[in-house]
């Protein structure tokens, strides 16, 4: 399975980072985030141009959207080895559950940006 989503991403990222690809991105919106410790942050300051970001939404109670993040976080330094590469983690759990987010996180060690 593993294989198989490294091999689908890979090959949409190299499509839409083409030269000269009749493709365009979108800019990313200006909407306000938290961040872990509850401070609010511009989203257009978060992902860098450039970069290869791949953006996960993800809550608490998502069992699969957590096995896919750790999913990524596993072969992110293979990635980044060949190219400018950045996972963001964007939970969309309410502020009540804040310190559950954190908590998780935190137990999981990921080093990737995390709202």
């Amino acid at each position: 399975m593993k294989k198989i989503l490294i091999a689908l991403l890979s090959f949409v990222l190299l499509f839409i980072s083409k030269p000269g690809s009749s493709q365009s991105v979108s800019e990313v919106p200006s909407v306000m985030i938290k961040n872990l410790n509850g401070e609010n942050i511009d989203f257009t300051s978060v992902v860098k141009k450039g970069k290869v970001t791949v953006i996960s939404f993800w809550a608490s109670w998502c069992v699969p959207c957590k096995k896919e993040i750790n999913n990524l976080a596993e072969v992110m330094p293979e990635w980044m080895k060949t190219m400018d590469f950045e996972l963001i983690a964007v939970s969309i759990d309410d502020t009540r559950n804040l310190a559950k987010v954190k908590s998780y996180v935190n137990g999981q060690k990921w080093d990737f940006k995390t709202y």
